[in-house]
């Protein structure tokens, strides 16, 4: 079962680096530190990030997510983008969804907000040993939730939308 997990999350990186068409702009971070261009360790990094447990029996998930409000994470985007203050993309064609497009994903049979278990980051980061400083720039996360089988094993990960920011 990890095997084919990993295969999916693989799977899944790999297509998210494959999908965009969109020229890539390069983003040189000022912070407050001095991080600089000459800082960047990674431009961009991509990966997945669990924010509810999805196997009770898995200590180590359970103990490092105890402390995540990922009901209220989530809440917190959905309002965001329902009110208009965060735009929203299509996860495979980077089109910009409507509120029509939102509540049609949100309105899917296989599909609930308390099924969103894992964020897809697209960073850059940044690392300034002398000033023992490490930033993240965050440039987008995809919201994800399980996709199981009719035997109730865990496929994979759907994504829902792509949220753009800075």
């Amino acid at each position: 079962m990890k095997t084919l997990s990993l295969f999916v999350l693989t799977l899944y990186l790999i297509l998210s680096g494959c999908t965009s068409n969109e020229p890539k702009v390069k983003t040189i971070v000022i912070s407050d530190n001095n991080l600089t261009e000459e800082t960047i360790v990674a431009d961009p990094i991509i990966y997945a990030v669990d924010i509810i447990s999805y196997d009770p029996d898995d200590e180590w998930m359970n103990e490092r997510l105890k402390h995540v409000q990922s009901k209220k994470m989530i809440s917190e985007i959905f309002e965001q983008v329902y009110t208009g203050h965060l735009e929203v993309f299509d996860y495979f064609t980077g089109q910009l969804l409507t509120l029509d497009d939102v509540k049609r994903i949100e309105s899917a049979h296989d599909y609930s907000r308390g099924r969103i278990e894992e964020l897809l980051f697209e960073e850059t980061w940044l690392f300034s040993a002398e000033q023992k400083v490490f930033q993240k720039h965050v440039h987008s996360m995809v919201l994800g939730y399980a996709v199981y089988a009719d035997d109730g094993y865990r496929r994979g990960v759907k994504p829902v939308f792509r949220v753009k920011l800075n």
